[in-house]
């Protein structure tokens, strides 16, 4: 009875770390399985030249999940088999030892010769699920390949855009300037054509003193009028105050 207990306890803390390990295994999987997605979805198909679709990246997974389901049930009936068939054997090594039974000794040949032949054909299928498994392994990580190259030809593009619009912004502080320095030469050739024309022609010369000494007598006697203006003004504020009094 107490080594019932002992077993039944190790049978229970045996479950409890199978299910950890299936939910650790399960959570890896899925994060596994998220990243594929992403990687995938990022990848371009080399036949056609386009990304691959939503659609296409779920049927490619699924196929692979359908693969992985395919050969883990393969190696469980595998295991299964070899576990029946060294029971065989073990019987038959029993029979061998005690007294033999012809008829179930060929009864018992006949199942192990089956159990081998199935064993076969489970190892064939095993093998052939993974070479499938390989190829969808070589293809993820083709496009995995793909996607980095895609990325660093990407991050190359920016950094080129950015450097071509420095010295574009370069270019254009420099045109600006040279705007400006042809602005102000154009001004300075004017003025000496201006002064050329005036060296040409000496009575143009002194037209242009007379306008200016015209033009500055014309400014102060518009200050005098100004000052004059004011003066007035303030006498007329001066004589209106008594009047607004006196009423």
């Amino acid at each position: 009875e107490k080594e019932k207990l002992e077993t039944t306890r190790k049978g229970a803390s045996l479950g409890q770390k199978i299910k950890a390990e299936e939910d650790a295994w399960k959570a890896l999987n899925k994060s596994f399985f998220e990243l594929k997605t992403r990687i995938a979805l990022q990848s371009v198909n080399t036949d056609t030249g386009e990304r691959y679709s939503k659609e296409e990246v779920d049927e490619l997974l699924r196929k692979e999940e359908e693969m992985r389901k395919n050969s883990e049930d393969s190696q469980l009936q595998s295991i299964r088999k070899k576990r029946l068939l060294q029971e065989l054997m073990d019987e038959k090594k029993n029979l061998v030892e005690g007294p033999l039974d012809f008829g179930e000794f060929e009864i018992m040949c006949t199942g192990t010769e089956n159990n081998i032949e199935v064993v076969k054909q489970l190892k064939e299928e095993i093998k052939n699920y993974v070479k499938k498994a390989s190829d969808v392994v070589n293809t993820l990580n083709h496009m995995r390949q793909k996607v980095y190259s895609v990325q660093t030809r990407k991050v190359a593009a920016q950094d080129k855009e950015t450097t071509l619009e420095e010295e574009l912004a370069e270019m254009r502080k420099e045109l600006f300037q040279e705007k400006m320095k042809y602005a102000s030469m154009n001004q300075k050739n004017e003025e000496l054509q201006h002064k050329s024309i005036l060296l040409q022609h000496p009575r143009l010369i002194e037209d242009y003193k007379n306008l200016i000494m015209e033009t500055e007598e014309g400014k102060k006697e518009l200050e005098a009028l100004k000052r004059t203006y004011k003066a007035v003004m303030k006498i007329v504020s001066k004589d209106k105050k008594p009047h607004s009094q006196s009423y």
